[in-house]
């Protein structure tokens, strides 16, 4: 069975994270948060996870994550990491399913959302490590994988 991290990226939107280590905290392998907050608010987010096994790293706030993946992916040490934003929930579809032989390096997960993207979905990425093309840290394009494959929950 393939190892699975799960990636978030935080600034200020602590309840987001809180409920899904909650979510995912006995489900992945390792957890990684990489959080830019205000001083308090990452007081607060330290705080509220202290009795789980998260790996919390403060950076500088930039505005955008993806000049921060390669930083986030390089605390991973997983083969498949689940990158999520701090409003993005998986279903229970995404959970029961993370554990399977996953035949594709990257997929983008497709779930409902209440927040106007467009058709109303908006994508969660799953990839393998060694799926990766290239890390440009390029907003809007940060990662470029070799393949992708979609799926639908």
């Amino acid at each position: 069975m393939q190892s699975v991290s799960l990636l978030m990226f935080n600034r200020n939107e602590n309840e987001g994270i809180i409920r899904n280590v909650k979510l995912l905290h006995s489900t992945v392998d390792e957890i990684v948060i990489i959080d830019s907050s205000d001083h308090e608010k990452y007081n607060e987010l330290e705080n509220s996870l202290k009795s789980f096994d998260v790996k919390l790293y403060r950076v500088l706030p930039l505005g955008h994550l993806e000049p921060l993946s390669h930083y986030g992916i390089s605390k991973t040490s997983s083969e498949y990491i689940l990158k999520l934003d701090s409003d993005e929930e998986p279903s229970k579809g995404v959970i029961k399913n993370k554990r399977k032989n996953f035949l594709y390096g990257v997929y983008n997960i497709y779930e409902k959302t209440e927040s106007g993207f467009p058709l109303g979905y908006k994508p969660i990425v799953l990839f393998a490590r060694n799926s990766i093309n290239k890390i440009t840290g390029i907003i809007h394009s940060g990662i470029e994988y070799k393949y992708l494959a979609k799926i639908r929950y």
